[in-house]
């Protein structure tokens, strides 16, 4: 993979004033990168399965888990562990489920595909309409224009 067969132009002329630790970089066949990607892409789109389902439910459990306990426990005033809870609940929401859902990441191994992105779009509506409610009710800010 890192013999060169075409290295753009601007490369060649930056490579003399690369770091001593940056000089692979020059010699990276772009080509035979771009085909291992490839390759290694339709390896993994291959062996999707029943195992990847259960992982994305498990994932989904877990989130729920962290948002019911800091729903319930937020209401003992300020404390850190509904903080870390909730703000975990909302990171693994979207980086852990909404976000590979959103490109495809399950359509070919779910059951339910339709369902889990139309899920994901409801909710972020749902969670934007509870926002604007509560800052329109506090007079705060008006983020909504209806």
């Amino acid at each position: 993979m890192c013999r060169t067969t075409n290295v753009p132009p601007a490369l060649k002329q930056a490579a003399d004033k690369l770091n001593k630790d940056d000089k692979w970089i020059a010699q990276v066949d772009y080509d035979a990168f771009a085909e291992d990607v490839r390759r290694l892409g339709e390896q993994l789109e291959k062996n999707q399965g029943e195992a990847d389902v259960k992982h994305l439910n498990k994932m989904v459990g877990w989130s729920n888990t962290c948002a019911f306990l800091g729903l319930v426990t937020m209401g003992l005033g300020v404390n850190f562990f509904s903080i870390v809870m909730l703000s975990t609940w909302t990171f693994t929401r979207w980086t852990m489920i909404a976000h590979h859902t959103c490109h495809g990441g399950y359509d070919k191994c779910h059951p339910q595909k339709v369902s889990l992105q139309v899920e994901s779009y409801q909710l972020m509506i749902l969670f934007h309409l509870i926002i604007c409610s509560i800052l329109a009710s506090l007079e705060q800010i008006q983020i909504c224009d209806w």
